[in-house]
C-alpha cells in the first residue's frame, strides 16, 4: 500500500487513510469536544466502535472524524478503524463506490462537505455483491448551526430476503411458479387500465388442461403434478416476455396478450396447442398424454373490470372443449361469428 500527501497530511492511496491519530480528527472537527473530560469521550468512543451497524462521523469540511471497525468490514477496508480519523471523504468514497451496485447514486451525498439543510434521512443502499444496506443520515447540531454529518450504516440483505420470500408466496403458484389467481388478476385490472389509457387492447386466453382429473385417477397425484409442471413450462417457453401468465385454480390458467388482436391470439393459442400435444409427461416409466383446450376472448378499452373478459374468454372455452377438446376456439361474435 502505497503513500501519498493530501491536503497537507501523508495519506494511504488505498482507502485514503491518515496517519494521524483519532485526537488530531477530533481536534480538525472543533474544540468543544475537549471540554468533555477524558473519560467520558474514552466511554463514548466505546459505545459508538461497539454499534453493530457501521458508523462513520464526518465534519464540515467533509473530513472523517470517527469511523468504527464495522464500517471497514461492511466496506472491505483495509485499514483500521482508526487510520479513517482525519481523511478526506471524497477520498475515501473513491475507495468505497466500486463496492455499490449504483456508485453515482451514493456520490451525490458523499465524498465532500455536505448541505446544511440535510434533513435526517433514511435510504437504502444495493451493492455490487448482492448485500443491501439502510443507510440512515444524522446532521449533527452543535450550538444551533450544523456541526457534522453521522452517517449510520446496517446490513438488511437477510430481511430484503425474506421480503422477496413472503412476496412470492404470496403472489406465485407453490407447485409451477407462475403467478397465481390473485397476482394474475391484480396484474390483469392493471393492464386494462393501460388499455383504457393508451386504447391499445389486447386478448386473453383461458387455458384448460384436458381430462386432467382422469390423469389423477389413471396415473396418481404426482403424475397430475408433473403434468401442470410441463403445462406451465411449455406456456413459458411459447409466451413473450410481455406476456402474464398465472394458475387460476386447479388445471386452469390464463394469459393476457397485450397489443395482440384476436386473429393473432388464436395463432399464438394454436401454436400453444401443438407445443403442449408434444410435450408428452414421462412419470418412471409411464408416458403421459397431455393436451389443452383454450378459449380466446378480445380484450378492449370496453372491458371495465377484469371479469367481462374471462366471462367470454370462458365461454370461448366451453366452446373447444365442447368440440372434442384439444383445440382452439375464438369468442363469438353477436352474430355467432368471431
Amino acid at each position: 500500500m502505497g503513500l501519498e500527501r493530501v491536503g497537507g497530511r501523508v495519506q494511504r492511496d488505498a482507502g485514503a487513510v491518515s496517519e494521524g491519530p483519532v485526537a488530531r480528527a477530533q481536534a480538525d472537527s472543533g474544540r468543544g469536544a475537549r471540554s468533555f473530560p477524558r473519560a467520558t469521550r474514552s466511554h463514548l468512543h466505546a459505545v459508538v466502535a461497539s454499534l453493530p451497524g457501521a458508523v462513520l462521523l464526518e465534519d464540515r469540511q467533509g473530513r472523517v472524524v470517527f469511523a468504527n471497525e464495522a464500517f471497514c468490514r461492511t466496506f472491505r477496508l483495509c485499514a483500521a478503524a482508526e487510520e479513517l480519523a482525519g481523511c478526506e471523504c471524497a477520498a475515501l468514497m473513491a475507495r468505497v463506490s466500486p463496492l455499490l451496485a449504483h456508485p453515482d447514486v451514493a456520490a451525490e451525498d458523499a465524498g465532500g462537505p455536505l448541505a446544511e439543510a440535510l434533513a435526517f434521512s433514511v435510504e437504502e443502499l444495493t451493492l455490487a455483491d448482492g448485500r443491501v444496506l439502510e443507510r440512515e443520515y444524522v446532521p449533527v447540531v452543535t450550538n444551533g448551526a450544523a456541526g457534522g454529518h453521522l452517517w449510520i450504516f446496517r446490513d438488511i440483505t437477510r430481511r430484503k430476503q425474506r421480503e422477496r420470500e413472503l412476496v412470492r408466496q404470496a403472489t406465485t403458484d407453490g407447485l409451477t411458479g407462475v403467478m397465481n389467481r390473485r397476482c394474475f388478476l391484480e396484474r390483469f385490472a392493471e393492464e386494462l387500465l393501460r388499455t383504457h389509457r393508451f386504447r391499445t387492447g389486447g386478448a386473453l386466453l383461458m387455458c384448460d388442461i384436458d381430462h386432467f382429473k382422469g390423469i389423477n385417477d389413471r396415473h396418481g397425484h404426482a403424475a397430475g403434478d408433473a403434468v401442470l409442471k410441463a403445462f406451465a413450462a411449455v406456456a413459458g417457453a411459447t409466451l413473450r416476455s410481455i406476456d402474464l401468465f398465472g394458475r387460476m385454480g386447479g388445471e386452469e390458467f390464463a394469459a393476457f396478450l397485450p397489443g395482440c388482436d384476436l386473429a393473432d391470439a388464436v395463432r399464438t393459442a394454436e401454436r400453444l396447442r401443438c407445443h403442449v400435444a408434444a410435450a408428452a409427461v414421462c412419470v418412471g416409466e409411464t408416458r403421459v398424454a397431455l393436451t389443452v383446450s383454450v378459449g380466446v376472448a378480445r380484450v378492449t378499452a370496453a372491458d371495465e373490470y377484469p371479469e367481462s373478459a374471462l366471462i367470454r374468454a370462458d365461454r370461448a372455452l366451453y366452446r373447444a372443449k365442447a368440440g372434442g377438446r384439444n383445440r382452439v376456439a375464438g369468442e363469438q361474435g353477436p352474430e355467432g361469428g368471431p
